[in-house]
């Protein structure tokens, strides 16, 4: 059986440098982790494999959805935001970070925009761009019914979140 062999100051100081490697890149990969560890200068033992997945598992970071971001929250990791859409608190890593209108993340989460797109036909990137621009335009006047699921009265004839 194979066991890390950091010390816990080691595994903090790895871990604070990995939570902002996960904050501002799409990390798809393990090398990926190790190639980013290696050229801050890190020594390659940070970066085996045990030593690595365990930092990973020790500050709440997996892959979801192909993408490695945070799954748990711990000490070194604690900023959520709430969808506006589905009112769960979820990692700022669930939502597009927008630059064009405005330079903070979007009300609803990914998961609520795939769910979206995958049954309105719309495409992400599209939608994406809708809910920023709504963002921008109607800041001072947003709530969260105008987030509601609008398509399922005309899809189902019942609504969970739509009052008519």
């Amino acid at each position: 059986m194979n066991q890390h062999s950091l010390s816990s100051k080691e595994i903090k100081e790895v871990g604070r440098v990995l939570v902002n490697i996960v904050k501002r890149n799409k990390i798809t990969k393990l090398a990926d982790f190790q190639d980013k560890l290696l050229s801050l200068g890190f020594a390659k033992r940070y970066t085996h494999f045990e030593n690595l997945k365990y930092v990973l598992n020790e500050v709440g970071i997996d892959k979801y959805e192909g993408v490695y971001t945070f799954v748990k929250l711990s000490s070194l990791h604690n900023e959520t935001k709430e969808c506006w859409r589905c009112l769960e608190n979820k990692p700022l890593g669930s939502f597009k970070k927008c630059y064009r209108y405005i330079k903070k993340e979007l009300n609803i989460c990914n998961t609520c925009i795939k769910d979206e797109s995958r049954i309105t036909g719309e495409s992400v990137p599209e939608l994406n761009a809708i809910y920023e621009y709504l963002q921008f335009k109607y800041a001072n006047v947003l709530d969260k019914s105008m987030y509601s699921k609008f398509w399922e009265l005309a899809l189902y004839g019942k609504s969970s979140s739509v009052n008519v």
